[in-house]
């Protein structure tokens, strides 16, 4: 058995080097990118606190039973719980158009940033075809158009979790979807 020479051991540990290297330089350039783009951050009241959250947390906390809004209710609009933030001129991101309509505030971007909370639409998708959506916001993040409602239920944000795992807006949704003995969250 002859021994590797230098060049081919140096290249041996040369190159598991450079991966890292390689890797390293990625990962710090994207960490960066990350780093600098400016969070959006909506109140929303979960266990009796207000708390400031990145828009990213929301829909996992909304399944939690946290409500959008700060918990004092401030304002005197009647928005529905929908999430489907907007950033607006000021500088602030609202958890949907009426809320931040009801701050004075028009001419907002939407995020496109939706939660999985069951409250079906039924829209003309893209391509022509009629497609059952879970909220109006994932129907339009889809390019969707002439969405309806398929249940007729309030749109009162209650939320429930049924046996199959979904977490519908409320009761009124879950019966529509054909669920019993739903637990409120």
């Amino acid at each position: 058995m002859s021994k590797p020479r230098v060049a081919d051991r140096s290249r041996q540990v040369l190159s598991p080097a450079l991966w890292i290297a390689a890797a390293t330089w990625i990962v710090l350039g994207l960490s960066a990118g990350t780093a600098s783009a400016a969070p959006h951050k909506i109140d929303i009241c979960k266990n009796g606190k207000t708390l400031n959250v990145d828009v990213h947390a929301v829909p996992a906390l909304l399944e939690q039973g946290a409500r959008l809004g700060s918990c004092d209710g401030g304002g005197s609009c009647a928005c529905s719980q929908e999430f489907d933030p907007v950033t607006c001129t000021n500088g602030k991101t609202y958890a949907n158009e009426c809320l931040a309509t009801c701050d004075g505030q028009s001419g907002c971007d939407r995020l496109a940033v939706c939660s999985n909370i069951w409250n079906p639409v039924s829209c003309t998708a893209p391509d022509g075809s009629t497609h059952v959506y879970a909220n109006r916001c994932q129907a339009e993040n889809a390019g969707a158009t002439g969405c309806n409602v398929l249940c007729a239920c309030p749109q009162d944000y209650a939320p429930v979790q049924c046996g199959n795992g979904k977490i519908y807006v409320n009761a009124c949704v879950a019966q529509c979807d054909g669920q019993t003995g739903c637990t409120p969250l």
